[in-house]
């Protein structure tokens, strides 16, 4: 993903200049080429020579911004991620990996425009920690009578089984100062920033099953000027006449933003919410104030987990947990209080999304390292669990109110009809996959009709009839494959309908091999074709193939100390282009030895893929790569994986390979370059099973 530009550290330090050490960084280009990555994509990061990680992409996509973000789990870490954000040239990067207790960014400097890979302080990037956190709602609030919102609203919260079967959409609008701006230094930072933030949100609801997804519905700037004060800038954006910022009042109606933060300059770490403190809900209070220096961190979650009525840890000093409901329909009682614990007693611990992290909270003087979830008995981390029944329960009263958080706006359309959010136009999917379709509707009664169009005419039908509850998963066929796909989503007589404003693609098989069998790859040295046996898995190898019994390894029941290589068929890939390459792979090879993955158009000259050293894997791993460049309409393609000797001496078990696949999107089917523009996809992440 990324290689040193520079071996020297460098004088900026980020946009806050407090990082521990930074330096000029080569991009790779796919990250400028801002299309998302497919799902198991193996992303490389070298930011510094003693920090070198792999990651898994779990998904990627675009925001209503065109900004490309993407989620990746840290191979070998349980919640360890990096989050990607790709606009216009500029990336903004966060990788967070709490087993190591690090944290880093790669950021843009405006001044020589370089991107540069920086490590932060962990113990000065106490992104949720503030003094000032939480505010009570105003007194007005009960006056108006909103406590009564999920009634008047006519939504009825989720039942005592607290279902997460479906995630259940809550439109976010994020608006920033002119010294938010300021510090961002351009507007395709700033939307950066805003992906990241809500990207690591979403991660942690996800990670948590809370059954939410935070939908980017808006951002923009507002003509203000930040006060100094985070609890002043909260009241003016609250009052809606005032004078100041009233305007995001109307831009939350016109866009149907459930939620609202605002951010501004940097004043430091944190930021200030109210905290809902009504079962049935308080639209009027679901808004916040954070700091541009810590928006791309969990302050996003931690301060729109206040909005939805989460609290802190109850044994912090300040402004412990948990909520005081006034209204409290669900007997959350003590339970909507964050968590932190102790793997090993008397030693730094781990503390959930709404808990602070500094010991200096806390009477045990101990510290923690943050990790993405919210609080819940029912997950366990490290060997303990991540929270409490009765004193630490954030995901109870998350997915208890998910309904009614979404109910606070219903996001304007015209009358009579509906609206395909997702996928909109410009997604790229795999054949086999399951993937999520939203939508929004007014005046519809009764159900929907799913159709999946190709070049405008129907495919398929989905859906012959389904609820109208703004999501569908939906499992692709395997058997097809092209550029010009579209849904129409409609009410059941036809009279009310909307279809996907541009197309997406679908991606099929062009080969696939589980090694069942030998499929006839050329081998040298010691790779061999069999079963794994005998000292494989003790010296780092795979002691069972992924499927069936077969794989491909660099001695089946030994150690590998030659250089050689297993070289696939030819691949013929004439008929299809955005072609991806895909296989399972143990790789486990010394310092002195490089497992590489390359790949050629006339088995002479090699493009080198994938390369590395000095690693010893306990798992199978799947490995992805883009090889469109190299294999797209081409009618030769070929693979090879190689064990390489540079200066040689003890080794691990080397190289295992099981299950390759390459796919592609059928180019009888694609879009020529007369059928118009594809629109960035609203950023609507598509959420693994």
């Amino acid at each position: 993903m990324v290689q040193a530009a520079t071996p020297e550290s460098s004088l900026w330090k980020g946009h806050t200049q407090t990082g521990l050490r930074s330096r000029a960084i080569a991009l790779n280009p796919q990250l400028h080429a801002e299309k998302p990555f497919s799902k198991g994509t193996k992303l490389v990061t070298q930011l510094f020579d003693d920090f070198k990680i792999e990651a898994n992409v779990l998904r990627s996509t675009r925001n209503s911004k065109g900004v490309t973000v993407t989620t990746a789990k840290i191979v070998g870490s349980q919640w360890g991620r990096v989050f990607i954000a790709s606009s216009n040239g500029k990336v903004r990067t966060k990788i967070l990996d709490p087993e190591q207790n690090k944290i880093f960014s790669i950021e843009y400097n405006q001044e020589n425009g370089l991107h540069y890979a920086v490590e932060l302080d962990p113990n000065l990037f106490q992104d949720g920690d503030d003094q000032v956190d939480v505010v009570q709602p105003p007194a007005e609030t009960l006056i108006n009578n909103e406590q009564s919102i999920s009634q008047m609203l006519g939504v009825l919260p989720v039942e005592d089984d607290e279902s997460t079967d479906t995630s259940t959409v809550v439109d976010v609008m994020v608006v920033y100062s002119n010294d938010a701006l300021t510090y961002a230094g351009s507007v395709d930072e700033i939307n950066n920033i805003i992906a990241l933030g809500i990207a690591i949100a979403n991660d942690a609801h996800e990670t948590t099953n809370t059954g939410i997804f935070l939908h980017l519905v808006h951002s923009a700037q507002v003509n203000y000027t930040d006060s100094g004060s985070r609890s002043i800038d909260l009241d003016r954006l609250y009052e809606t006449s005032d004078g100041y910022m009233d305007d995001v009042h109307t831009l939350r109606d016109a866009y149907g933003a459930d939620f609202v933060s605002l951010m501004v300059g940097d004043y430091g770490s944190g930021g200030t919410g109210y905290v809902l403190t009504s079962s049935s809900g308080s639209a009027s209070i679901a808004l916040n104030v954070i700091n541009s220096s810590v928006f791309d961190s969990y302050t996003p979650a931690h301060e729109i987990g206040h909005n939805m009525g989460l609290s802190h840890a109850k044994d912090q000093s300040s402004q412990p947990g948990p909520t005081d409901w006034d209204i409290d329909a669900y007997s959350f009682a003590e339970s909507s209080a964050g968590w932190h614990w102790h793997p090993d007693a008397g030693q730094s611990g781990y503390s959930s999304i709404m808990a602070y992290t500094s010991g200096s909270y806390y009477s045990d003087g101990l510290s923690h390292t943050r990790v993405g979830l919210f609080s819940d008995p029912n997950i366990t981390y490290e060997g303990l669990p991540c929270g409490h029944a009765d004193d630490g329960y954030n995901a109870l009263v998350l997915r208890s109110l998910k309904n009614v958080y979404a109910a606070y706006r219903d996001r304007p359309i015209s009358a009579n009809s509906v609206v395909v959010d997702s996928p909109n136009g410009g997604e790229s999917f795999a054949a086999g996959s399951t993937q999520y379709i939203q939508w929004n509707s007014d005046g519809v009664s009764g159900n929907v009709k799913i159709e999946l169009l190709d070049n405008g005419s129907v495919d398929q039908v989905i859906a012959a009839s389904t609820l109208n509850d703004r999501v569908y998963s939906w499992t692709l066929p395997s058997n097809i494959s092209g550029k010009n796909y579209t849904i129409r989503i409609s009410s059941l007589d036809g009279s009310i309908s909307d279809t996907s404003d541009a197309v997406f693609s679908i991606k099929s098989v062009v080969y696939e091999h589980t090694m069942d069998t030998d499929p006839g790859y050329t081998t040298e040295s010691e790779w061999e074709f069999g079963a794994p046996s005998g000292n494989n898995p003790t010296y780092g190898g795979a002691d069972a193939a992924y499927t069936g019994t077969n794989i491909y390894d660099t001695d089946l029941d030994s150690v590998m100390f030659s250089t050689g290589y297993m070289t696939s068929t030819a691949f013929d890939c004439s008929d299809y282009e955005d072609i991806e390459l895909s296989f399972m792979g143990w790789f486990s090879v010394a310092s002195g030895y490089n497992a590489t993955v390359e790949v050629s158009n006339d088995n002479v000259n090699w493009t080198t893929l994938y390369s590395i050293s000095d690693v010893w894997t306990t798992d199978w791993q799947e490995y992805t790569f883009d090889i469109s460049s190299y294999a797209d309409e081409q009618a030769t393609v070929y693979v090879r994986w190689g064990h390489v000797a540079t200066s040689g001496g003890s080794n691990y078990s080397g190289m295992s390979v099981d299950d390759v696949k390459i796919i592609g999107v059928n180019k009888a089917t694609a879009v020529s370059s007369s059928t118009g523009s594809v629109v960035p996809a609203l950023m609507l992440l598509l959420m693994s099973n």
